[in-house]
């Protein structure tokens, strides 16, 4: 079963849940996602869904999946209990310049490698399918076409993603990709490795080349993926699982998690206390990311329960670190270049990833030999700010209960901790959880944001908020497994977030 994005904005359309079941996929793309669900139907496993879903996402997604971008992925092993992460971000290069050194081919590959079933190549065919055949343009993409496209893009991206009389192509039109597909045949006929050491490296290399970049073939060739142990956090008959360092978006959410329940706070919290102790945990855990020299610190349920030594249920206290201004939280809305997804199979396995670009359509630049939109160069911290896949296991058995990706820049974090805390411990439906406005408050300045409709302003102003009206915070694709993930566990349930249907690009 699947649940993907596609109602507009504004129509009071909701969150799709997919029927109960056990394996299943939440995209943001409904195309990418029935790819995915086809794949699980052959009885392949979650890292083989989740890479024909995010390559498919490079040819329908293509302002925020690339074969020239990266992504992380949080990874659980149904046999083993097993949590990691994959990381696979784009990178500079070593004589710098504006073109990132890929990671999303190689790091697929490896995910394949580790936990794959099917043959390579029948994971890459829907992507070169859909590339060479084309596909109708999906509301998501064609919202971020007319937002870039006509001001920003250069000449190649406009070849693409422009009609003939220069207008954006819009919602429906066909969408057909030669050159990329031309590339994706390489990959499925050679293996993910030709681009980073074989004439399509060498391609690609010429094209950054072009584009004003400095990689050379050393550059692709060194490219490595990286597995981690996944951080934890153990949280009475749960675990919170995450992305290390330098990835710190998950790192704030889990601490975020770990506060709320400290005490069984949020369980035992009113509906009048929770939007405060949802603001007041929120501002702690993202003023303790920047208050600590170098990056967030490791989580533990030590450290939440001293960050919330202090903490009033009938009064805002203020920021709590030591130091000067923690975060710049502009901006808070917007297209961050990026797209997440949630793969689950029926062996107890799960994937949650994100994919990204750096920013919208990454450097905004198409290259017309392979086809490829190549991703921004960045540092590693720069591109891991606010990313980071959660996921939350039951222990002894060792099962997935919870877990999302999300994306949204700084409001991604406490998105993810909304919709998940809701959900386990406040034990709403999925959907519930999802359709419920948000808030966040990002450490400095000190003031909380609300999404429209968000029922808690009163509160939070009489126990001494300042608010601010701003929305989207966010956009989650998540799965719930009430009764933990496994073949003989009950069902799981499927969502994407209404939002993203409805994404709106702001500075």
């Amino acid at each position: 079963m699947l649940a993907g994005c596609g109602q507009s904005a504004g129509t009071g359309a909701k969150s799709r849940l997919a029927a109960e079941a056990q394996a299943g996929v939440a995209a943001d793309d409904p195309y990418a996602a029935s790819v995915a669900r086809d794949i699980l139907a052959a009885k392949a496993s979650a890292a083989d869904a989740a890479v024909a879903l995010a390559l498919t996402m490079t040819v329908t997604q293509g302002a925020a999946a690339s074969l020239g971008g990266g992504g992380i992925c949080a990874v659980f092993d149904g046999p083993t209990g097993a949590a990691e992460t994959l990381e696979f971000l784009p990178r500079r290069a070593a004589a710098g310049g504006p073109v990132a050194v890929p990671g999303l081919v190689r790091g697929l590959a490896a995910l394949h490698a580790r936990y794959g079933r099917l043959p390579w190549a029948r994971l890459v065919e829907p992507a070169e399918d859909a590339a060479r055949v084309g596909r109708p343009v999906s509301r998501t993409l064609a919202r971020n076409i007319a937002a870039v496209v006509p001001t920003q893009a250069g000449a190649g991206l406009r070849r693409v993603f422009a009609r003939l009389d220069g207008r954006p192509i819009a919602e429906g039109d066909g969408l057909a990709q030669v050159e990329l597909s031309s590339s994706l045949g390489v990959i499925k006929a050679r293996g993910g490795g030709d681009l980073y050491n074989g004439f399509l490296a060498r391609q690609y290399v010429d094209a950054a080349g072009r584009a004003g970049g400095g990689i050379t073939m050393t550059d692709m060739r060194d490219y490595v993926p990286v597995w981690r142990e996944a951080a934890k956090v153990k949280l009475g008959t749960y675990t919170v699982a995450t992305a290390p360092l330098p990835v710190n978006g998950g790192l704030i959410a889990a601490q975020m998690w770990a506060m709320l329940a400290d005490g069984d706070r949020y369980a035992k919290a009113t509906a009048d206390e929770i939007p405060h102790l949802l603001a007041e945990s929120s501002l702690r855990a993202y003023d303790d990311v920047g208050n600590v020299e170098g990056g967030s610190r490791q989580i533990s349920s030590f450290r939440a329960h001293a960050l919330m030594q202090n903490y009033d249920p009938d009064a805002h206290v203020g920021r709590v670190g030591a130091g000067g201004d923690a975060v710049t939280p502009a901006p808070y809305l917007g297209a961050d270049g990026a797209s997440s997804f949630v793969v689950a199979d029926n062996d107890g396995s799960a994937v949650a990833c994100i994919l990204t670009m750096g920013r919208t359509f990454g450097i905004g630049w198409w290259d017309p030999v392979t086809g490829i939109i190549p991703a921004v160069a960045a540092d590693a911290e720069a591109f891991a700010a606010y990313l980071g896949p959660m996921l939350v296991i039951q222990n002894a058995p060792d099962q997935i209960v919870f877990a999302a990706a999300a994306t949204g820049r700084i409001g991604a974090p406490a998105a993810m901790v909304q919709t998940g805390i809701a959900v386990v411990a406040g034990k709403r439906s999925i959907v519930e959880a999802l359709e419920a406005p948000r808030l966040l408050h990002a450490g400095r300045p000190d003031r909380v944001l609300v999404e429209p409709g968000h029922k808690g302003g009163a509160a939070l102003a009489r126990r001494g908020h300042a608010l601010a009206e701003f929305g989207p915070i966010g956009f989650v694709n998540a799965l719930s497994c009430p009764k933990g993930l496994g073949r003989a566990s009950g069902g799981c349930f499927f969502a994407s977030d209404y939002r993203g249907s409805g994404l709106q690009l702001a500075p």
